[in-house]
């Protein structure tokens, strides 16, 4: 995944594959579920790795108990209106 349209930051609703989640391990959030499927969030905060300041997001995602840490490059922003209509539901 690319990422397109607005910068990622804090309270962003994004899209990711959870082949893209560093921590938890996959295995974790696999167990059920194929690595394929797509999920939508909320980026809680931004993390750097090093002198790579934003290169990790931590994200929310409902159904997941513990939030996920993935790359920032793996993600989508949705525009306003998606993430609009996902604040409501």
């Amino acid at each position: 995944m690319v990422m397109v349209g607005p910068e990622i930051a804090s309270g962003s609703c994004v899209r990711l594959r959870l082949n893209s989640v560093v921590c938890p391990d996959a295995e974790q959030i696999n167990e059920k579920i194929t690595n394929n499927l797509e999920v939508t969030g909320r980026v809680l905060f931004l993390s750097d790795a090093g002198k790579h300041k934003g290169h990790y997001a931590v994200v929310e995602v409902g159904g997941i108990i513990s939030p996920l840490v993935v790359p920032v490059s793996q993600m989508e922003v949705f525009d306003t209106e998606q993430q609009n209509k996902i604040a409501r539901e």
